[in-house]
């Protein structure tokens, strides 16, 4: 689940000046990034991070925000399926925790040795970290429980 047959390595300047500037939590990425073609399926080819997964293990949270807005997937997975939550709950970045949490929808999203976001979140040793995790499951929940339900209807 790592990369999807449109995902792309980083291959020339453009691409590894806005991973820099994503990684330096730069301002100047979101200004990058309207000039890189099909930077949503842009990764770094080892770990096949994309540019909200090396937004979210930095911490830089309104960074997070703006490439979510602007149509990164909140529910990518990279080569060990992680998604940028996992990261961010691994690092302790609370405030990036915060916005995934708004964003992303997939319940109880594994990495390769089964654990969720939770599971992460219930290692950490922050409770504050752990209550928003809980937070953030309880209500995908609710969410895909009301889809699956008007899909029936």
């Amino acid at each position: 689940m790592g990369s999807s047959n449109s995902s792309r390595t980083i291959k020339n300047n453009k691409d590894l000046a806005l991973f820099m500037a994503v990684k330096e939590g730069s301002p100047e990425a979101v200004k990058i990034l309207v000039h890189c073609e099909n930077w949503k399926h842009l990764r770094i080819s080892d770990t096949q991070w994309t540019l909200l997964h090396l937004a979210s293990w930095y911490g830089h949270s309104e960074l997070c925000k703006e490439l979510i807005l602007l149509g990164a997937d909140p529910n990518a997975k990279d080569a060990h399926s992680e998604t940028p939550l996992h990261l961010a709950v691994f690092r302790k970045h609370i405030s990036t925790i915060k916005i995934l949490a708004k964003y992303a929808t997939e319940k109880n999203p594994t990495n390769i040795k089964g654990q969720t976001p939770l599971d992460l979140a219930e290692e950490c040793g922050s409770e504050e970290i752990k209550i928003i995790v809980q937070e953030w499951n309880l209500r995908s929940a609710t969410l895909r429980s009301a889809t699956l339900n008007i899909v029936d209807i």
